[in-house]
């Protein structure tokens, strides 16, 4: 036989014919019938019933896992098969290997033994299978800061809760240049902010917040193109150099001297010009016309527009452009 197969021969005989038998072979016979019931110990129980004559080979492996499948080969009628994996017992019927008879067993109870994690299976015949779990470490942490600000909430595996606080840093400006961080770990860590230094040569130093110096020279300041006239504002270069900024005086002229006032124009030297709107006139002259005395002093007689009543039921209507 092949497929590593244990093979085991059993010669049970009858025990009505058989008189006398050895230790030797009844220890062998029950060896044998010990590891058949092992062999086919599941939660579904199988149950090997023998003839009182059985000369058969007994073969063990995984290549048997169903009913009616017609290899491995060459085995003799009666011949066992235990698959390893599922504890279940075929026999050879000549042409495949069939399952013996089998007692299904329901499930009664089970306990389970948090200690050593053993789960304990009760079956409807008063059987028991059992099976050693792996046991769940129960972690623990730690290390967490009581007070602060909370971020979330661990809960492990025996259902504790721990609040995981981050803890809060503050800032604040000492008004003399310099802040003060509290970090995380409590430390107090000063730190200086940038500042600007007016040096007596018109340049300026400025210290930059990786502390390094820029210096910013104004010395290079020119005003050209300054205009006499009215003086507005006084520039003090970086040197002391004094400039007097000057605005330009603007004039008007060809006021009317008479007529009705109308606004009063000051100058950038404060002197002010009064500024006249002529009179104009217009009189109704009774004849059917209006003459106007226009800015200029010119009259300009205008006739009036009317309308006539014909004899006819008709009017007609002379408009204001003749």
């Amino acid at each position: 036989m092949t497929n590593e197969f244990l093979k085991v021969e059993l010669n049970i005989k009858s025990m009505k014919s058989q008189t006398t038998t050895t230790l030797g072979k009844s220890i062998k016979c029950l060896m044998v019938l010990f590891a058949l019931l092992l062999s086919g110990i599941s939660i579904a129980q199988t149950t090997v019933t023998l003839e009182d004559q059985c000369n058969c080979e007994v073969l063990q492996g995984t290549d048997v896992t169903a009913p009616g499948v017609a290899t491995p080969a060459g085995a003799d009628l009666g011949d066992l098969y235990v698959n390893t994996d599922t504890g279940t017992i075929y026999f050879w019927d000549g042409t495949t290997w069939e399952l013996t008879s089998t007692d299904s067993q329901q499930l009664q109870g089970f306990t389970f033994d948090v200690a050593t994690g053993e789960l304990v299976l009760t079956l409807e015949n008063g059987g028991t299978s059992s099976v050693t779990l792996p046991i769940e470490t129960q972690t623990t942490l730690s290390g967490v800061s009581p007070t602060g600000n909370a971020i979330g909430v661990y809960e492990n595996e025996n259902g504790d809760l721990v609040t995981i606080n981050e803890t809060i840093t503050s800032i604040v400006d000492n008004n003399d240049g310099n802040v003060t961080l509290v970090n995380e770990a409590g430390a107090s860590v000063t730190i200086s902010k940038s500042d600007i230094t007016a040096n007596p040569d018109g340049t300026y130093t400025f210290t930059n917040n990786d502390g390094s110096d820029v210096t910013i020279d104004t010395n290079g300041l020119v005003i050209s193109n300054l205009v006499a006239g009215n003086r507005i504002a006084t520039l003090t270069e970086a040197d002391g150099t004094i400039s007097d900024i000057n605005e330009t005086i603007t004039d008007i002229t060809g006021t009317s001297t008479t007529g009705n006032e109308i606004g009063v124009y000051e100058k950038e030297d404060g002197t002010t010009v009064s500024i006249q709107e002529t009179i104009t006139s217009i009189v109704d002259n009774n004849d059917g016309n209006v003459t106007l005395v226009n800015e200029a002093g010119a009259s300009v007689t205008i006739s009036k527009s009317d309308i006539t009543a014909n004899p006819d039921g008709t009017y007609t209507f002379t408009n204001n452009d003749g």
